[in-house]
């Protein structure tokens, strides 16, 4: 997909492509690409998770059997019913209490639904922006998104490698719980190697690595706005999605809020002089340095 950051033509023929796999990716689960990104827009919903990472990557060899779609808070009973009207039976709702996400405060609930073949998970935002959830994930790996905007990628030249960094937000004293070991364990398989700092990739491939100021470093605080991200907006000259009118800006949702990140952990080797931030993801409101939309 970083193949169409290299001229005009390759933009177009990547977005062909990953528009195609994205219709492709949403066909076996019995839903029209048009009345699912109707939903998308309707509740500034947005789809991360595998189902994500397989719209950016589909050599890997394996295939989503679900799809968790996230909603802004208040949004979730319309988004069930719209699916129910789609042949999707709900089987299970469980809250933020229980062992979905146990320590993801941006999560409210989450309702299981099937039609008997997929399943897809809605997953409500406690907050106005369906996106907060999205940066409190295991690993880098799968810190994407889609959107009735577009394609999403937090860490484009990582997930492209098949490397991701551990998100220290989801541990406790540094410790991973057994469910995070599944988690790691379940994209280690998928190809994936894991490490808490991008520092030996950057050895390896002789480069000089740049604490906290490489995106790729998990001391950098990153912004869905910032450079080091990779968005692909839909466009419908060469999409085959239905055109819908957008009136939020990019990146942002209900509220005009965008969420900032930092993946912390322990100090980079070599910097052990420097201070290391610690894991956090906030939301702050799409001010001055959110406003202007980046492509």
């Amino acid at each position: 997909m970083l193949y169409g950051g290299t001229s005009s033509v390759n933009y177009k023929l990547m977005h062909e492509a990953t528009c195609c796999r994205l219709v492709r990716s949403v066909q076996p689960f019995g839903l029209d690409p048009n009345d699912f990104a109707q939903i998308l827009h309707t509740h500034r919903a947005v789809v991360s998770g595998s189902f994500a990472l397989f719209v950016f990557d589909r050599s890997g060899g394996w295939t989503p059997e679900d799809m968790d779609v996230y909603v802004p808070r208040g949004r979730m009973g319309q988004v069930i019913n719209l699916l129910r009207a789609l042949g999707y039976i709900p089987i299970r709702a469980v809250s933020k209490a229980n062992s979905y996400h146990p320590y993801d405060q941006p999560i409210r609930r989450v309702t299981t639904l099937t039609n008997g073949v997929r399943s897809i998970d809605v997953v409500e935002s406690s907050t106005r922006s369906s996106l907060s959830p999205i940066f409190q994930f295991h690993t880098t790996a799968v810190m994407n998104y889609i959107s009735l905007n577009g394609f999403f990628c937090a860490y484009p030249t990582l997930t492209s490698q098949r490397r991701a960094l551990v998100n220290h937000v989801r541990l406790n004293d540094n410790s991973p719980t057994d469910k995070l070991v599944t988690c790691y364990s379940k994209y280690i398989c998928r190809g994936f190697e894991l490490r808490t700092s991008s520092i030996v990739w950057d050895e390896r491939e002789g480069r000089k690595h740049r604490c906290q100021h490489s995106f790729d470093c998990p001391h950098r605080i990153r912004t869905p706005f910032d450079p080091g991200n990779l968005f692909v907006r839909w466009r419908p000259s060469v999409s085959r999605l239905q055109s819908f009118e957008i009136d939020y800006p990019q990146r942002c949702f209900d509220g005009r809020q965008a969420p900032s990140w930092c993946l912390g952990g322990p100090s980079c080797v070599g910097d052990e002089d420097r201070e290391p931030l610690r894991a956090f993801v906030s939301m702050k409101a799409a001010g001055s340095p959110f406003a202007e939309e980046v492509t």
